[in-house]
């Protein structure tokens, strides 16, 4: 089974569950924005790398059964490397039955990856080859292989909306990102997440691996979003939506200017500014749409 090498490896796993279920393939760009992930921005304190894994995930677990007709947080049982056996015995006739039922269900570890089948050991999907995050192989009873820690979700066809709606209410997340604070705590979401970046970015951090990785994978975000604009036209008829479409292009390009290890963090403070000021640029443009 194929997992796409997105640097979002929820959004990958996502995909891959969606193609399964419903038989169908499904543009990126489709992909990332019903379910609102074009439009998400989140910085932790520190600037760790942890951020595109640790938002909250309320809205973007909505769009993702209403928009796509998929749950891909649904029951759930974690396990540790240092857990007993009893427990891991446990975790193992869980995913086991999943599969058995048909379903699929997704490893949540360092990465995210999906389980698919299972022999002698536990079939799991790659988005990337040899990167230390990424789980290779897992045993039946055992649960050898594993990573540090993992929770396994099962993965459930849920009842969607029409298109249509579906999109709108992706627009409406959009906006409700540039618009609503946030409470999450020790972090920066949404709207509050660039002041969050301003006041947090130095010399150590602002060219460390954990700023790199997370505004790589907001820039894929961005990416999406901004050919999103374009594959929605084919729904809503507005010129709006080319103008949206240049301006998430252009946060994409800075997001990975910030993303640039060899960039001073003077010129990363001056980009992360740019970048609110363009992203802000798109609220007006997207209320006009709905």
């Amino acid at each position: 089974m194929k997992q796409e090498p997105f640097a979002s490896t929820l959004m990958s796993s996502i995909k891959t569950a969606y193609e399964y279920h419903y038989k169908d393939k499904i543009e990126d760009s489709m992909l990332f924005g019903l379910t609102g992930h074009a439009f998400l921005l989140h910085i932790t304190n520190g600037l760790g790398a942890c951020a595109p894994y640790t938002f909250d995930r309320s809205d973007f677990e909505h769009l993702c059964s209403t928009g796509l007709g998929v749950n891909v947080f649904g029951e759930s049982m974690t396990t540790t490397k240092d857990d007993s056996e009893v427990q891991k015995g446990k975790v193992s006739d869980f995913i086991q039955d999943i599969i058995d039922d048909n379903e699929l269900a997704l490893l949540s570890s360092y990465e995210y990856q999906v389980f698919y089948d299972y022999g002698e050991a536990f079939a799991l999907t790659h988005p990337w080859d040899e990167a230390m995050s990424v789980t290779t192989a897992i045993s039946l009873e055992s649960l050898e292989g594993m990573l540090d820690f993992f929770t396994v979700h099962k993965i459930q066809k849920t009842e969607k909306n029409d298109l249509e709606k579906s999109i709108r209410d992706s627009l409406k997340f959009a906006i409700k990102m540039l618009e609503e604070p946030n409470s999450m705590v020790d972090s920066g979401f949404g709207i509050e997440a660039y002041d969050f970046w301003l006041e947090r970015i130095n010399q150590e951090n602002g060219v460390a691996f954990g700023n790199k990785w997370t505004s790589t994978v907001w820039a894929e975000s961005r990416k999406m979003a901004s050919n999103y604009m374009v594959e929605i036209k084919k729904y809503i008829n507005s010129p709006l939506l080319d103008e949206l479409s240049t301006l998430y292009a252009t946060s994409s390009e800075l997001l990975l200017n910030i993303a640039n290890m060899t960039v001073s963090v003077e010129a990363k403070i001056k980009l992360i500014n740019e970048l609110k000021e363009n992203e802000l640029k798109a609220l007006p443009l997207l209320k006009k749409l709905i």
